[in-house]
């Protein structure tokens, strides 16, 4: 749960350097024979782009035609293991995106933990596993609705 918690928190950044740092230290562990840290680490990578897309298609009133077709993109990307289809939300409404990305990459992190998931390749891709990838996407895709909800009362 800690490590999982932790691979969340450091996907704060998207792919940045705090990013790059826990997926330093799961390469790491792969050269010692311990593959649950790099699952985690990738599944964390994937759903915040995927449960973005989920959320532009879910509740499409909410988003904007550019955010939505953006949304497509994060869908491909996401599946991808490719950072960059959540940067323009994150840039324009950090305080919304990026706790609903750290909780649900944090949930699907542990999910993958949980499963005793592994990898001994230092990426990942869609059916790296999909209960984990699932479970860590709606939970992004929820709180990334709900925090858009709330502010968007705030700003009216």
């Amino acid at each position: 749960v800690i490590l999982g918690l932790v691979c969340g928190l450091l996907y704060w950044d998207l792919g940045g350097p705090f990013s790059k740092i826990l997926y330093a230290f799961a390469i790491g562990l792969i050269s010692e024979g311990v593959y649950g840290p790099m699952a985690a680490t990738m599944i964390c990578g994937m759903v915040l782009r995927l449960g973005i897309a989920v959320a532009t298609l879910v509740t499409r009133k909410m988003w904007t035609e550019e955010q939505r077709q953006a949304g497509i993109s994060a869908l491909f990307l996401g599946a991808s293991y490719i950072t960059e289809g959540a940067i323009p939300f994150a840039a324009e409404n950090p305080i919304v995106v990026l706790p609903a990305c750290m909780i649900g990459g944090a949930v699907g992190a542990i999910t993958s933990l949980a499963l005793g998931a592994g990898i001994s390749a230092p990426h990942g891709g869609l059916f790296l596993l999909l209960i984990a990838l699932l479970a860590g996407t709606l939970v992004t895709a929820a709180m990334l609705i709900i925090l858009k909800k709330i502010t968007m009362g705030k700003t009216k």
